[in-house]
């Protein structure tokens, strides 16, 4: 399994509670005054946010990041735009430095990686030559732990000074984003096995009583994809009651139907 930082809602936590790591959209994005380019092909993981800040609050500027971390640039791309207020000049070397490059995908240093190698490794063990399904199971439910964590924050995306204006803006990958990310494959190739069909819709069930009405909805939207699929594919008696039992069963927060449409098993 993959190693994961799980404690990553406790340190978005500890920023906000610093006052000036906020969640916010940012308009000068499109606004800049000039780019700064990558030097180098490679993962950037992270950054000295704080570092940043500084330099923004001394230097009169606004640093706006243009990837997400854990990103792979090509060298000579634009990732980084700058709004200069002071005219101060430009200072491109300083702000590159606080750039953390690495050579591959890094779970310790971004949670979403973590995610990410979660699903590979649920799609790998659902291969015709592996058929591990148990595997993919496991993998479900730890994404789903850690999504269940996910929604209880919002990540900042954003530094501010005394009086909020921006110093730094960086991406933070949506809730919406990451549902159908992570998700989308494994049913993808997990929906020939009624186990993994009926494990998302489980995992669909628990992350509704965790969600704002937004992100609920996210949810809804998967869960029916998820029903529909189950009612187009097993047609069998047997399969359908099995099925029909687990629809509704356990604590959650989402519309679910109590049969399977045979609509959509005629179509």
């Amino acid at each position: 399994m993959a190693s994961i930082d799980a404690s990553f809602p406790e340190k978005d936590e500890e920023k906000r509670k610093d006052g000036r790591f906020i969640n916010r959209c940012c308009n000068s994005r499109n606004q800049i005054d000039y780019s700064i380019y990558s030097q180098d092909s490679g993962y950037i993981q992270g950054a000295d946010l704080e570092a940043l800040a500084k330099m923004s609050l001394k230097k009169g500027l606004e640093i706006h990041l243009n990837f997400s971390f854990g990103d792979f640039v090509v060298s000579n791309f634009p990732i980084i735009g700058v709004v200069d207020k002071k005219n101060g000049g430009e200072v491109n070397d300083k702000i590159i430095s606080c750039l953390d490059y690495a050579e591959g995908e890094s779970t310790k240093e971004h949670y979403v990686n973590g995610f990410t190698q979660l699903m590979e490794i649920a799609v790998k063990s659902l291969s015709p030559g592996i058929n591990d399904p148990g595997t993919a199971r496991l993998c479900i439910h730890q994404i789903t732990e850690l999504l269940a964590q996910r929604l209880q924050i919002t990540p900042c995306n954003m530094i501010v000074d005394s009086e909020n204006e921006c110093l730094v803006s960086w991406h933070e990958e949506g809730f919406d984003s990451l549902m159908f990310r992570l998700f989308n494959p494994i049913l993808h190739y997990g929906k020939d096995d009624l186990s993994i069909c009926l494990s998302l819709l489980k995992a669909f069930k628990t992350l509704s009583n965790f969600a704002s009405c937004e992100d609920r909805l996210v949810i809804q939207q998967h869960a029916e994809r998820i029903v529909d699929v189950i009612s187009v594919n097993y047609t069998d008696p047997l399969e359908v009651k099995f099925a029909e039992a687990r629809l509704n069963v356990g604590v959650h927060r989402l519309d679910l139907p109590k049969n399977l449409s045979k609509e959509a098993a005629s179509s």
